[in-house]
């Protein structure tokens, strides 16, 4: 049961939150929350009534995971954007002005999350550790190159830039009075 005033009690039905019922000065309603509209829903869950932001998820996830999958070209991808925006959707409801539906917001967020997951994982490239290369069940036996120089090639290198160094030290100075002619 949550308290909205000292008059009005909700109680919640049954598990899915779909109905809830108020009970207002001793006169029971019983109100589904898929037959309510949207202005409505976001008051409630602005109120801090879970079922109400559910029931708004609920409504938008479908099409919002379309726009999702249509940005990251993944499934899993799209899904793991579609829970982001969940959080931050539930994170930042009471900053919901209205100025645009709860719909374009939430798919707003969605995108942005979206596109935060691509940014990292063109940051960080995932390898997956499964299979091997070779297709055997195992990685233990799976290599990554190691381009780096070994040490006897990095002695070598650094060994030769010393010596270069110390030969540009030597060369003499080009004399002062060595300028192009600009008549010539």
């Amino acid at each position: 049961m949550q308290q909205v005033s000292d008059q009005t009690k909700i109680f919640v039905k049954d598990v899915a939150m779909n109905s809830f019922s108020l009970d207002n000065n001793d006169r029971a309603l019983s109100i589904d929350a898929q037959s309510m509209h949207e202005k409505g829903l976001i008051g409630a869950a602005q109120a801090g009534h879970e079922w109400a932001f559910l029931e708004l998820c609920k409504r938008n996830s479908s099409r919002i995971f379309k726009t999702l999958y249509g940005v990251t070209k993944n499934r899993e991808d799209a899904e793991d954007a579609l829970q982001d925006s969940f959080m931050r959707a539930f994170l930042h409801l009471r900053q919901f002005d209205g100025r645009s539906s709860f719909s374009t917001w939430f798919t707003r967020i969605g995108i942005n999350s979206a596109i935060m997951l691509l940014r990292k994982k063109c940051k960080y490239r995932e390898t997956s550790m499964d299979t091997s290369l070779d297709g055997s069940d195992t990685w233990n036996d799976w290599d990554v190159a190691d381009h780096s120089l070994d040490p006897e090639q990095s002695y070598a290198a650094c060994e030769r830039t010393m010596r270069l160094k110390q030969a540009i030290r030597r060369l003499p100075s080009p004399p002062l009075n060595c300028r192009r002619d600009s008549t010539g």
